[in-house]
């Protein structure tokens, strides 16, 4: 398993802080699993805490030994409800905010209600134009990985006319070769979306006129 590397996150960490800073932000918390993962390397069932200057904390509720395994980030640690966050800032030198961003063009009004209760009097903003603006750029590590999903997809198309001539004779038979030839490959098997806690699979198989 490959996991990002610490200077990778840190260059995008710190020009989301660059860009949080222009926009009067003093933090955000991010918990879209595709930003997540951007700025974390893990995609588990957590949220990160990104400073206006700092190292971020990642904050998880399971698996917090996975979230350690996967992310380079030092402070990662467990919590249970979004009332135990501000806390857990304090601990670790962060509160007092003004201003704090949220991903609110995906984030559930259920997460923004409860993060308005944990952080009273603090004013709550969008922070996805700063993360898409950040994003949008690819580091040469980025471009490596795009490129050896790029082949992923090369070498099962390549593949697929003989799995069509070893058997499958049926629709269901062609996807489950097609599948199975993807995860060989190291594919994990969903293709993340801005919506949030959703995700597609690699697609369907569909032959004939119907």
């Amino acid at each position: 398993m490959q996991f990002t590397p610490r200077q990778e996150l840190s260059a995008r960490v710190g020009r989301l802080q660059t860009e949080m800073r222009r926009g009067g932000l003093d933090g955000a918390l991010v918990f879209h699993k595709p930003d997540l993962f951007y700025l974390t390397g893990t995609a588990q069932n957590a949220v990160v805490f990104v400073p206006a200057d700092g190292d971020p904390v990642v904050l998880v509720r399971r698996s917090v030994h996975r979230a350690r395994t996967e992310s380079a980030w030092k402070e990662i640690l467990p919590y249970r409800d979004f009332a135990d966050i501000p806390a857990l800032l304090r601990e670790r030198g962060f509160g007092g905010f003004g201003t704090l961003g949220l991903e609110l063009d995906v984030l559930p009004a259920r997460h923004y209600l409860k993060l308005g209760e944990a952080f009273p009097g603090v004013k709550l903003v969008s922070v996805t134009s700063h993360l898409r603006s950040v994003r949008m750029i690819k580091s040469s590590y980025e471009i490596e990985r795009i490129e050896y999903a790029a082949e992923q997809l090369r070498l099962v198309n390549a593949a697929i006319p003989a799995m069509m001539k070893d058997g499958c004779e049926r629709e269901i038979d062609l996807a489950a070769a097609i599948e199975g030839f993807l995860r060989k490959h190291r594919h994990q098997g969903l293709v993340r979306t801005r919506k949030f806690g959703s995700a597609m699979y690699y697609g369907a198989v569909s032959v004939g006129a119907s």
